[in-house]
């Protein structure tokens, strides 16, 4: 199961947040490449209620890097703006896969136990544990128990 480049660009703020229409992966491979605007984190945190300290820790940014991005309302760098869009892609598919935002938000910072009993925003931190976050979001999407 994989979030749609539409379902993504709506969790990065759409066009008023990121300031350009996105119809394609190739599209938004280019805006990745060129930086996401910063605004999209606070974007997260407003839509999501993430706190500073969950955003960091979900992109693995130091915290302090990821105040002054929000502060600057610069680009990020390429590398900043991929981890970004990967936690998009897991908002996207959390909410589909529960079918409810409040829920969802609630699913990602409880403990999980095929998660080693981390939380899948904890999860979220490496590429690995991503990818174990999506797997879980499968299963549950497809009626399993996670």
């Amino acid at each position: 199961m994989q979030a749609t480049v539409d379902q993504v660009y709506e969790q990065l703020g759409g066009q008023e947040t990121i300031g350009a229409k996105v119809r394609s992966e190739s599209e938004m491979e280019r805006l990745l490449r060129e930086g996401l605007p910063a605004s999209v984190l606070g974007n997260f945190r407003e839509n999501w209620g993430f706190t500073v300290m969950e955003l960091a820790g979900s992109l693995a940014i130091p915290r302090s890097t990821l105040m002054r991005m929000l502060e600057r309302r610069s680009r990020m760098a390429p590398g900043d703006s991929d981890r970004v869009y990967r936690l998009a892609s897991i908002l996207a598919l959390a909410e589909i896969a529960i079918g409810d935002r409040k829920k969802a938000q609630l699913w990602l910072r409880q403990a999980n136990q095929v998660l080693g009993n981390q939380t899948p925003l904890r999860a979220l931190e490496t590429e690995i544990g991503a990818r174990r976050v999506e797997q879980i979001l499968g299963r549950i999407a497809y009626g399993g128990v996670s």
